[in-house]
């Protein structure tokens, strides 16, 4: 029985920026994950392994321009070589993502723009029949009440039992 079962609200998986970019880089080369690990968090290989199969328990992957967006930013960080076959497997995968829109005044209209920003209050607005997936306790504590959420560190644990 897969995490989804858990969820049965829950057509399909958004992950934040953070997973976005690990799913990313691991397709390209594995050892780039942990060079893309935010903050204390360290992504390893088993974390792409773990992420790539929870991806298939659902119908499909959402995500916003804004998310895209950072993903973006964060593989700046990479050699220049690793950056570009990851931008050009995020171009493949792009085509596969439900990307959801909203309109930046109507995010900055929310009043939980001032605390969260842009991609953070982007996906607040678009989880409608979604999982978030992500390891980000802020993030965590504005959806925990409003949509389904799961922070990543749980994922693992269940996975593992």
């Amino acid at each position: 029985m897969g995490i989804r079962s858990s969820y049965p609200g829950s057509r399909y998986i958004f992950p934040d920026a953070n997973i976005l970019v690990l799913l990313i880089a691991g397709q390209v080369r594995p050892n780039l994950v942990p060079q893309l690990s935010p903050g204390n968090y360290r992504f390893d290989i088993d974390d792409f392994e773990v992420l790539s199969r929870l991806i298939l328990e659902f119908e499909g992957t959402i995500t916003t321009p804004y998310i895209l967006a950072e993903v973006n930013s964060l593989l700046s960080s990479l050699d220049n070589n690793s950056m570009v076959e990851c931008r050009a497997k995020l171009a493949e995968y792009i085509p596969l993502l439900e990307n959801r829109y909203t309109k930046p005044d109507e995010l900055a209209s929310s009043s939980r723009f001032p605390d969260f920003g842009i991609s953070d209050v982007s996906i607040l607005f678009a989880s409608e029949q979604a999982l978030v997936l992500t390891q980000d306790g802020g993030l965590l504590g504005l959806l925990q009440k409003q949509c389904d959420v799961i922070d990543y560190t749980s994922v693992k644990q269940l996975i593992a039992e």
